[in-house]
């Protein structure tokens, strides 16, 4: 079996413009934002409305707990 090249698995793209793909991923964001609750940017509904609210980003609240961790323990890291 042959393997696809770029060409090829390009046209297997469902958007047919970069822009559209975009479009759908922050509308999709600001839906997952939005359904949780989170308070987000106010010209931007696909961004969190402050840095310090990255933990809400993560689908995982473990994985936010152990990054947390992490960063405490380690010196020189924020």
């Amino acid at each position: 079996m042959k393997v696809p090249n770029g060409q090829q698995m390009a046209k297997t793209w469902p958007y047919t413009r970069y822009k559209s793909f975009e479009a759908s991923l922050r509308k999709a964001a600001e839906q997952w934002f939005s359904k949780r609750g989170h308070e987000t940017h106010p010209k931007m509904g696909y961004c969190l409305a402050r840095h310090d609210l990255w933990p809400k980003n993560l689908i995982c609240e473990d994985v936010a707990d152990y990054i947390l961790i992490l960063t405490n323990s380690l010196p020189g890291i924020r």
